[in-house]
């Protein structure tokens, strides 16, 4: 399967909320397929930073757009049960007339376990809460309501009277950056995502975003699933800088096709940078689009 390239935007939920509403509706008008925002309680880098939840904030953007996909990256299971994680993607999904990505993963700020009073989890734990919270909300969402009942999670007596719009559910992306978790979207994602690692040079990010890609492609062959049936998505993090100009961005994007990414999501650039996106959003991305580079 070959997936066309997708471009999506990021942006840090971060108030006050006309600001939030405007990219909002600016990645719409440029054409960008998806709109992204994170999920953590606060910036453990920046507390001061006034972050507003993540599910309320696509939840509103569902509202105010009518074309391009919403998606959370990642609802953090630290702090959502995976019932209640069922409920608001099946809500937003009906919210946006279909429009939902659900994207899923661990977690990793012990900040967040801190204020919801819940004890750091270890590598182990963290893999199988995730691998359990997948299987039930995939469960869920496809209407599936017998009893479950795991390490970590369990319901019973479920009911799901609203479910989404999408069928057999909203398209799953989850991140996972380590063998173990890369496993558990072998077996269930519709898309990927990796961002690349942390405090590496240009050369290395693209090195570790390929060896998670190798790792991808072992774990599907261990569970009898092809490989090209998964998109690839790229958080596009630092040190890569997209919106440096439109050569940057080219370069970028054509680096990770090169390595079979489909999907690249872009954390909303600067101020100064505005005029990098409105022409890689006029010049680029239709060009993009129209000879995918596999």
């Amino acid at each position: 399967m070959t997936h066309p390239p997708r471009f999506g935007l990021f942006v840090r939920p971060e108030s006050p909320w006309p600001s939030i509403l405007r990219c909002g509706q600016k990645a719409e008008a440029l054409g960008f397929d998806s709109l992204w925002t994170g999920d953590t309680m606060y910036d453990p880098f920046r507390p001061d930073t006034g972050l507003l939840d993540c599910w309320t904030v696509i939840a509103a953007w569902a509202a105010a757009t009518g074309r391009i996909r919403i998606g959370s990256l990642i609802s953090n299971i630290i702090f959502r049960s995976p019932a209640l994680l069922a409920r608001q993607a099946a809500s937003v999904d009906q919210i946006s007339g279909g429009r939902l990505e659900l994207g899923i993963g661990a977690g990793m700020f012990p900040t967040d376990h801190a204020m919801n009073g819940i004890p750091v989890w270890g590598p182990r734990e963290r893999r199988e809460r995730l691998a359990e919270t997948i299987e039930i909300v995939d469960r869920l969402l496809q209407g599936r309501l017998e009893p479950y009942s795991g390490r970590y999670y369990s319901f019973s007596e479920a009911v799901m009277a609203v479910l989404p719009l999408q069928q057999p559910r909203p398209p799953l992306t989850i991140a996972a950056s380590h063998r173990r978790s890369i496993a558990i979207a072998a077996r269930y994602a519709d898309s990927w995502n990796t961002f690349g690692g942390l405090g590496l040079t240009v050369d290395k990010h693209f090195e570790y975003a390929a060896r998670r890609a190798r790792i991808l492609d072992e774990c599907c062959a261990q569970v009898g699933r092809d490989p090209e049936a998964i998109r690839r998505s790229i958080l596009v993090y630092s040190p890569l800088d997209p919106w440096e100009s439109v050569g940057a961005f080219r370069s970028i994007v054509g680096r990770f096709q090169a390595l079979g990414f489909s999907e690249f999501i872009l954390y909303w650039p600067r101020d100064h940078q505005m005029r990098i996106l409105d022409q890689v959003a006029r010049e680029v991305l239709p060009a993009l689009r129209e000879r995918p580079e596999r």
